[in-house]
């Protein structure tokens, strides 16, 4: 094993599980418009929260890590997310 794999191994996970709903309920308290939840949370967790959150730095208030662009919704960044997974086909 080397040394990365050393520390890695030894600093614990500290971030709780979320569901994709409560993914969902975090977006929009940052400002996103989500018009069906129930298919944002099954979107979510289909591929990935982590993955995803890559697609929604361009739709950050710049000075904000936490707050979205006015009429960001999730459809457009889904739609942005699909469209490059189609660009690696």
């Amino acid at each position: 094993m080397d040394e990365r794999n050393t520390i890695m191994s030894k600093i614990p996970y500290q971030k709780p599980f979320q569901t994709g709903l409560e993914l969902c309920h975090k977006l929009i308290s940052e400002g996103m418009i989500i018009k069906d939840i129930t298919n944002a949370a099954k979107s979510i967790e289909t591929f990935s929260y982590y993955r995803f959150k890559a697609y929604l730095i361009p739709f950050r208030i710049s000075t904000s890590k936490s707050q979205f662009l006015d009429k960001t919704t999730f459809e457009r960044v889904r739609n942005l997310y699909y469209f490059d997974e189609s660009l690696r086909e």
